[in-house]
């Protein structure tokens, strides 16, 4: 009975490994190929390569003009806060500091981003756009109490 037992674990441990192995041999092919289209067509390669780097440029070049825009509207906030009475401004003055830092550090994120790959700087560009847009959010209910994520 123990050896039945044995005998059967063994062949499904077998098994596992000989699907486990041929399902790997489509995506080594795949990219296999993707190796020998660019040494054939090297400037298939390079215009990828510059189309990514134009992108990289125009995206640095929008998130400094957003990152400017966040700093002049905190600046205006910080005026209206500078009219507003002494209870009041002790609240805005920690929102203040909070949307300031997570300014600053986007700028900091954008600044020390290096090219780490497509798939690297697509997850970068996300989330880098997800936090400017829910900085922009909090500016935009920063009167009103709402707090976004």
């Amino acid at each position: 009975m123990k050896s039945r037992i044995i005998h059967l674990t063994t062949m499904a441990l077998i098994a596992s490994a000989i699907l486990a192995a041929c399902d790997r041999q489509p995506r080594k092919t795949a990219e296999l190929q993707r190796i020998n289209d660019s040494m054939e067509h090297p400037h298939n390669y390079a215009d990828t390569f510059n189309a990514d780097r134009q992108d990289w440029e125009n995206f640095k070049i929008e998130a400094r003009a957003r990152l400017k825009q966040n700093e002049d509207s905190l600046q205006n906030i910080s005026d209206r806060i500078g009219k507003a009475g002494e209870k009041l401004r002790a609240g805005y003055d920690q929102k203040m500091i909070t949307l300031r830092a997570r300014n600053n550090e986007l700028k900091d994120r954008l600044e020390s981003y290096t090219d780490e790959g497509r798939d690297n700087w697509d997850k970068f560009k996300l989330s880098f756009n997800n936090d400017m847009d829910s900085i922009s959010r909090n500016m935009q209910s920063f009167f009103t109490g709402e707090r976004h994520k």
